[in-house]
């Protein structure tokens, strides 16, 4: 482990562990243990983190490149209500809600989190995943994946562990739940 690569994520300094040789990158942790308020995970070819603000639900993946990608979306568009619903505004009307929280790497291209979206003022919560492939079309898809307690474990090579209300599953890379 070479370099430290220091990134400002909002007035928090945050030290990211790598290696560099011709033209690639390897990510490997970070050189301070985080607190609370942040967690990161690493892509399977670690060539990319991710960091999340557990706080404001703020999402950053940085690529071997080290381009900075902002992965969770300022708003939701709903088809039925032909509307915009603004993160910031849905946060501060329902306490506790889950915009884009609990990210994970699935594999290389494709990240999974956590969100109540698409409903308001219910507890339920969705695993959907965004894929990460073109850094210029970033997609969110929600799978039908739902519980009232959502948490990722371990990535596996068969998948992501999930554990939905105190039942350890597995969510395939083919998102299929075992």
């Amino acid at each position: 482990i070479k370099l430290l690569k220091k990134w400002f994520f909002y007035i928090d300094e945050i030290n990211i562990l790598y290696t560099k040789d011709d033209n690639n990158v390897q990510y490997f942790g970070l050189e301070d243990s985080l607190d609370f308020k942040y967690s990161f995970d690493i892509s399977p070819d670690n060539l990319k983190i991710l960091i999340e603000n557990n706080i404001t639900q703020d999402t950053y993946m940085i690529d071997e490149s080290f381009n900075t990608f902002k992965l969770d979306p300022e708003f939701f568009y709903s088809n039925s209500a032909r509307s915009r619903f603004y993160k910031e505004d849905i946060k501060n009307t329902y306490e506790g809600y889950s915009w884009y929280k609990g990210a994970r790497f699935l594999d290389n291209n494709t990240v999974v989190y956590i969100s109540n979206l698409p409903w308001f003022g219910k507890n339920e919560e969705y695993i959907w995943r965004t894929d990460v492939s073109d850094t210029q079309d970033i997609k969110h898809f929600m799978t039908s994946i739902a519980g009232e307690n959502i948490e990722f474990g371990e990535l596996t090579e068969q998948g992501i562990k999930v554990n939905i209300n105190n039942e350890m599953k597995l969510l395939t890379f083919s998102f299929v739940l075992n």
